[in-house]
């Protein structure tokens, strides 16, 4: 089969990185993991996890027409989580996550004062959480939004009625499909038209 027309690529590409996690000294990451355990080890945390993840991948794609594309990609994944209970012993946790969205994907992006910061807020939340007053349990009235009735009914009506569920080629989690495909036929057939 002869696909529509299209120039082979060429190309490579290779993920911001100004240092690479891969040759920093496997001392310097313990020491930075020390270092940011000892800022979460205060009052009131009775677990504490500090974490470090360098991924490096190579993604190489060819096609029949010609082209070559390789792409070159390190991820770091850098995490703080504290855990603490409060007087009823019920667990409650902050964490602190890198984000990465573009921005370089080197060790310079967990090696900056933020790091600290968090590690120092998210201990400051998880004692305000362990100290709070106990929310209000009552019944109320909820006002929805005209957004979460869009919402509500696309996962409820709209996914039920799509056509490779109808006709029986995929089940979901929540059971099998109630709409076979004569019933959903009367449906829009009675249907009011506009």
């Amino acid at each position: 089969m002869r696909l529509a027309e299209k120039d082979a690529v060429q190309a490579s590409f290779e993920s911001p990185s100004r240092i690479n996690p891969f040759e920093i000294p496997l001392a310097d990451k313990v020491a930075f993991l020390k270092e940011m355990d000892g800022k979460l080890d205060q009052k009131g945390v009775f677990q504490r996890v500090s974490s470090l993840t360098f991924i490096r991948k190579q993604i190489v794609f060819l096609d029949s027409e010609g082209s070559q594309i390789e792409k070159r990609i390190t991820e770091v994944f850098a995490g703080l989580e504290v855990n603490g209970l409060d007087e009823h012993g019920e667990t409650f946790e902050r964490k602190f996550h890198l984000d990465q969205h573009g921005e370089s994907r080197g060790w310079e992006s967990i090696d900056q004062p933020f790091f600290a910061e968090n590690a120092e807020r998210i201990v400051r939340e998880l004692n305000q959480v362990l100290k709070a007053e106990e929310c209000p349990k009552e019944d109320r009235s909820v006002i929805l939004l005209p957004g979460i009735m869009y919402l509500q009914t696309h996962e409820t009506i709209g996914h039920a009625l799509e056509l490779d569920r109808i006709l029986g080629y995929e089940l979901a989690f929540g059971g099998r499909l109630v709409c076979d495909p004569e019933r959903f036929r009367q449906v829009a057939l009675t249907a009011p038209r506009s």
